[in-house]
Order: structure tokens, then C-alpha cells, then sequence
């Protein structure tokens, strides 16, 4: 199968970590974004040498590509877990010959409650729960909780392994493992309930979409690691782009912008090990500048806002 973000969806930047954060809670091997760099752009010069971003063919595009080393090393180095629960979805053979690819889509939320199977019908076999039961997505919903013993409540959901949670309004994805945490959605939610926050940063941000990552760089958890990576991105856009009353404007024209990301990052202080922070060059990954960082009261922060110019920070303990 295929699967894309693509510009110039707005939301894009919750794609490539969602994708990797499910892809190995699902115990799925490995997943292509679909990408047509060589179908309609032979010369990928002019990407280089004049950046733009363009549907489908994203090299340039921070609010994704951007994000795929955080996502990759996330999924690749097994940082999050798979699923321990499992739902087999059992079709039938009318099923399978009447093409009835709509049948699961009442339980299109089961992915993130625990591991989802198929299991191709024997002669004879009839439908299980929880397909084809007659009950709506509300009632099927609720009994998933209680069957596979998911902590969710009204507006939110935690995956059975603990590490991958969801709230509906307002919209926010966190993940949450030792070695690698991002928070993917309406960032100003932070902090405004106790399962809202990441355990091992201090996050404030009055940013209504944006994506965060924070990935350890020498295989330690995150709260002892002495290199961190650290993704910081909002939407993007070509310069050439407009919209107004009459639509949107799209000629792929550079250069790339995208919107200043604005945040206050925190961790507790580790005695005799400062933290610094580096802005690293978007193209070369190599540092550019250094942010300040405060102490107080046993921890230390760092500001992100739109003279940092750059979405990739490296935190390092001296």
C-alpha cells in the first residue's frame, strides 16, 4: 500500500512520526512513503539548487521530509514498543468475493488499541467480533476498552503498551518512550491536563499544530543521553504560494518557508553536566549558532522562536 502526507496539507508534520509510531506498535516491518520524484521531475538539480516543495515529491518540504530521521530512528532502533493485545478481524467468504472493503471501517480506531490481524475465512466461517455485529462505532468502541483493557476516557486514548496516546479536542498525539518523545498536534494543549506532557521535557508553546521530537543520538534514555536531537516544525510553504477568497495559489516557486516555531523547553538540571544547545545548518547538520540556556530553581531551559532559523537543535551534555 501507499502512504503520503502531501503538500500543501496543512497538517502534514504529524505524518512521518505517526506513521513510524504505528508502524512499530503494529509490528510492521517497514513503510515507503509515496514519493514521485522521478516520475515528473527527471532533474532533481532544480530541487537543490532552487528549493520548492511539491505534491508528492517533498525532498524539500521540512514540515516532512524534514522529520524522518527522528522518525526512522524511532521505528528502526525498535525505540517504541509493539503492541501486547491482539484483535483478529475474521472475514467470510461473502466478504471476500462481494469486494466488502468498507467492513472495518467501524473499527477503524482498533490500530491503536492493540495489535490488528486478518485472518482469511475458512469454508464456512462466520463473522466474530467485532466485525459485522450491527452495532455502531460508539458501542464497538466502547466494548474494545473494556475487552483488551485500554485506559481511554472521553477525550483520549493510551495504547495497551502505555507509550502512544491520542486526545481528541484538542487534537494531540504524544509518544512517549525511554530513547525517543514527540508531541504531534495542538502544542498550546500542553500542560493543560496531568497525561498531557512528555516525562522527560517541560513543554510550553502557544503552537496550535506543530510537531516536536526529541531522539536520543547515543542510545541512552533520554533522560541520561548526552547528545539529543531535538525537531522543531510547523507548516511550510512555497513563497509563491497564496491563498485569498477565490482558493489556493500553488506555482512551485521557492524559496521554502516555513513558520517560526515558539517554545519554551525544559529539563531538570544534571550537576556537573551543562546543558548547551545548538542550532545545526538545515542543509549541512552542522552548528550554526548556540542558544542560551537559564538555570533555575534545578532546571534548564531554552527558547525556540523565529531567530533560532532552523528546525533542528542538537542538546548535549558537557
Amino acid at each position: 500500500s501507499e502512504w503520503s502526507f502531501v503538500y500543501p496539507y496543512v497538517y502534514r508534520t504529524e505524518g512521518h512520526p505517526f506513521t513510524a509510531a504505528f508502524t512499530a506498535y503494529q509490528g510492521i516491518d517497514a513503510m515507503f512513503s509515496f514519493d514521485w520524484s522521478g516520475s515528473y521531475l527527471p532533474n532533481l538539480k532544480h530541487v537543490v539548487k532552487q528549493p520548492r516543495i511539491v505534491c508528492l515529491s517533498q525532498m524539500a518540504d521540512p514540515s516532512t521530509w524534514g522529520l524522518s530521521q527522528a522518525a526512522a530512528v524511532a521505528c528502526l532502533r525498535k525505540d517504541i514498543s509493539p503492541a501486547r493485545k491482539s484483535v483478529i478481524l475474521k472475514y467470510t467468504e461473502d466478504d471476500i468475493w462481494s469486494n466488502r472493503r468498507q467492513l472495518p471501517q467501524t473499527v477503524s480506531f482498533l490500530f491503536q488499541m492493540g495489535k490488528v490481524a486478518i485472518e482469511l475465512p475458512k469454508p464456512g466461517a462466520k463473522n466474530e467480533w467485532p466485525l459485522n455485529t450491527g452495532k455502531s462505532p460508539v458501542e464497538l468502541y466502547a466494548e474494545a476498552v473494556k475487552r483488551l483493557g485500554i485506559d481511554a476516557g472521553r477525550d483520549y486514548v493510551v495504547s495497551d503498551t502505555g507509550e502512544l496516546i491520542r486526545f481528541s479536542d484538542p487534537a494531540l498525539m504524544l509518544v512517549d518512550t525511554p530513547k525517543s518523545q514527540f508531541a504531534m498536534g495542538t502544542l498550546s494543549s500542553l500542560g493543560t491536563d496531568p497525561r498531557r506532557k512528555l516525562s522527560a521535557f517541560e513543554i510550553a508553546s502557544p503552537m496550535p499544530f506543530a510537531t516536536l521530537t526529541f531522539t536520543s543520538l547515543d542510545n541512552l534514555p533520554l533522560k541520561e543521553s548526552k547528545r539529543i536531537l531535538c525537531c522543531a516544525v510547523g507548516n511550510s510553504a512555497n513563497a509563491g504560494a497564496r491563498i485569498d477568497g477565490k482558493g489556493y495559489f500553488e506555482h512551485a516557486e521557492g524559496p521554502v518557508l516555513t513558520e517560526p516555531f515558539h517554545a519554551v523547553i525544559a529539563s531538570p538540571a544534571v550537576p556537573g553536566a551543562p546543558l548547551a544547545v545548538y542550532r545545526l545548518g538545515p542543509d549541512t547538520g552542522r552548528r550554526i549558532g548556540e542558544l542560551a540556556v537559564e538555570v533555575r530553581d534545578g532546571r534548564e531551559s531554552f527558547v525556540i522562536d523565529e531567530n533560532t532559523e532552523t528546525m533542528y537543535l542538537e542538546l548535549v551534555r558537557k
